[in-house]
């Protein structure tokens, strides 16, 4: 069975607009931590050793999220991480913030494996590869 990577996060006042619903460009921001936390806790590679060490790195080649429903300031948002497509050099990903089993938020995203030196995509470590596939997902939703 593939893996979710899973993580909570509290709404924080300072996420949030005057009307206290969660400000819409703070889901990439949450959506972020939540991708150098699956690199550091489930792919035991950190973005300091990724970049630095390695000379490599997954920008972001796109981006889409669904505002499905508001969250407010106080609530707890239940994140999970997983893949829909394993290339040579690249991945999608979705990941979904969600409230009381309700999905506010659901973010796809396309990363690209590159060679610092280069700025070209490259192929992807054998071993990280062999890490993304334990969170590989048929479909979209789990």
């Amino acid at each position: 069975m593939a893996e979710v990577f899973r993580r909570t996060r509290v709404v924080r006042f300072g996420q949030c607009d005057p009307a206290g619903i969660v400000y819409y460009p703070r889901y990439t921001e949450i959506g972020h931590e939540l991708l150098e936390e699956w690199f550091r806790e489930a792919l035991e590679v950190d973005f300091h050793t990724l970049h630095e060490v390695w000379g490599q790195g997954f920008p972001t080649a796109s981006l889409e999220l669904d505002f499905l429903r508001p969250s407010r300031y106080g609530e707890t948002l239940e994140c999970s991480l997983w893949i829909t497509h394993l290339g040579e050099s690249s991945l999608r990903l979705v990941m979904e913030l969600a409230c009381a089993g309700e999905v506010r938020v659901r973010i796809r995203q396309r990363l690209v494996n590159v060679d610092y030196q280069s700025l070209r995509p490259a192929p992807m470590a054998p071993a990280l590869r062999t890490q993304f596939a334990r969170f590989l997902h048929a479909k979209e939703t789990t």
